[in-house]
Parts: structure tokens; C-alpha cells; sequence
């Protein structure tokens, strides 16, 4: 099968390199072909690792002009082909056999690879995560979509992985793989992890949350009905 993993990066060069270095670990458990697709937003640091990388040649590097999360992630899957895509961030460290451990429950749970695995985060005790933070997507559930769009696109960077839940969960295609996991270097863990980056992300907080709210007082649903409120997004679509 075609693996592929997709995480866009900005001002976290030690932890991305962290982060792939868990990647190729993980990587020697399985036998799949696997293809890591790195997206910068910042070309100083596309520059400065791009020729490094060149070293695994399972690793491509991106340089985009912009960001937001649920254009992203959607553009990469309409662009490529993969059987079962994984969507991470560049905070993340997975365990060595995460990858193992997911594609065979992908496999086991959906076999025509019409769901998605959920990948539980380490560490945060009773600290309420969303189980859909980290995920592996299969190519069957992708093509549920029009045009491929899994992630709804009235957010900007949070709450398009809740609704994601919402919608998998409402028609039995979510499972949480508990033997599969990751460390998510985030700063409720550990001040140490805190950064720009992750300050820029919350910046959206109040926007995102916003329509989110607005979206369930809709009745909308990403994947059951496709409707945006974002005038935005809905010129677009």
C-alpha cells in the first residue's frame, strides 16, 4: 500500500527534526512504501533543510505561500493518491510502532479502507483530548468527499478535527487505536514545549470557535450535508 503522511511545519526546526527522526523509526516496522511530505511556510527554513533531506528519499519538501489548516490538508489529498494518509503536526514524536499498529487496525476495522484510525496522544492523563487531533485517513472514506475535501473549511486552524469526530463517530467510521500512539510535544504537558507557533495557532481560537458554534446551532454537519457560513469559503465551493 501507498502511506502517506503530511505535516506542515513553521519555527520548530529541532522539533520537526525530532519528529522525523520518530517517522523513520516507525518506519522500519512496516513494509508499505511510505512518503513524507513536509509544507513550509517559511522559505528560510525550506532552504536550510531541504538539502539535508535529500539524504531520505522518502522525504519531500513543500514551500507554500499560505496557511490555513483545512485548505491544507485538503490540497494535499486531492493532489496525491495515497491508500491511507496520516495528517500530524511537526510537535509530534510517534512511537516506534504507530504506523504498524494503525494500518493494521485500518485494515482489520475497514478493510475496504472506508474510515478513519484515530491516534492517541500519550501523557495527558485526564486532561480531555480530541481523538481525531491525529488520524490516518483511508482512501475509501476520502472518496465519500466531493473533490476530495474531507476537512471542512469554515476554519481557519481549530475545530475542523472535532467536527471530523463528530461525523466519523455518527456513522461508525471512527475507531481510536490505543496501541498506536504518539507524544504530542504541547505546552499543557510541559512549559518547555511552548512557542510562537503554537501562540499563532491561538490566535483563531475565538474566529474558529465562533463557527463552529454557529455551524452545530445549523444542524451542519461536514460530510453529511456540505454547506459553509463562511462567505469566503462559499465562494470558492
Amino acid at each position: 500500500m501507498r502511506i502517506e503522511i503530511a505535516i506542515p511545519t513553521l519555527g520548530r526546526m529541532e522539533k520537526l527534526l525530532k519528529c522525523l527522526g520518530s517517522i523513520d523509526e516507525a518506519k522500519k516496522q512496516i513494509e508499505d512504501r511510505l512518503y513524507v511530505y513536509l509544507y513550509f511556510s517559511s522559505e528560510l527554513e525550506y532552504k536550510l533543510i531541504d538539502e539535508s533531506l535529500k539524504h531520505y528519499p522518502y522525504i519531500f519538501t513543500r514551500l507554500i505561500d499560505s496557511y490555513n489548516a483545512a485548505e491544507f490538508w485538503n490540497n494535499h489529498i486531492k493532489e496525491h493518491n495515497a491508500d491511507i494518509f496520516y495528517y500530524l503536526n511537526d510537535d509530534v514524536l510517534l512511537a516506534p510502532n504507530c504506523l504498524k499498529n494503525s494500518i493494521n487496525t485500518m485494515i482489520s476495522k475497514y478493510p475496504d479502507l472506508d474510515g478513519v484510525i484515530g491516534i492517541k496522544q500519550e501523557g495527558f492523563g485526564d486532561i480531555k483530548t480530541m481523538p481525531t487531533a491525529f488520524g490516518a485517513i483511508g482512501s475509501k472514506f476520502i472518496d465519500r468527499f466531493p473533490n476530495r475535501k474531507v476537512m471542512c473549511e469554515d476554519f481557519k486552524r481549530l475545530y475542523l478535527d472535532e467536527e471530523l469526530y463528530l461525523y466519523t463517530s455518527s456513522i461508525n467510521k471512527f475507531y481510536l487505536d490505543k496501541t498506536a500512539s504518539l507524544l504530542h510535544c504541547h505546552p499543557c504537558l510541559n512549559k518547555k514545549y511552548e512557542d510562537k507557533t503554537h501562540y499563532d495557532v491561538r490566535k483563531y481560537l475565538k474566529e474558529d470557535k465562533k463557527s463552529f458554534e454557529e455551524r452545530r446551532r445549523l444542524n451542519y454537519l461536514w460530510g453529511k450535508n456540505y454547506n459553509l457560513i463562511n462567505e469566503n469559503f462559499n465562494r470558492r465551493n
